[in-house]
């Protein structure tokens, strides 16, 4: 059993989670500016919002997937000593 591949995978998704939160606060933080000309993009707040809750799950989700693997490896250990 490889229990590092768990702690890996949940690893790389609290780093991504923690890159898309700040990503989407940047554009919160963005909102109501004015944006350089010939750039037409508008920033809905409400979608950046329901975007950074989501983002603030998966990041929670990766951090239990971490915390049950090491749970495991360490009755890996207990049970091997």
């Amino acid at each position: 059993m490889n229990v590092l591949s768990p702690i890996q995978s949940g690893l790389s998704g609290v780093t991504r989670g923690l890159e898309n939160i700040q990503e989407t606060a940047s554009d919160i933080a963005s909102t109501g500016t004015v944006k350089q000309e010939g750039n037409n993009t508008t920033i809905d707040l409400t979608q950046s919002l329901a975007d950074l809750e989501g983002q603030k799950l998966a990041t929670l989700a990766a951090t239990k997937t971490v915390a049950a693997a090491e749970d495991v490896l360490g009755t890996l250990l207990d049970v091997s000593v």
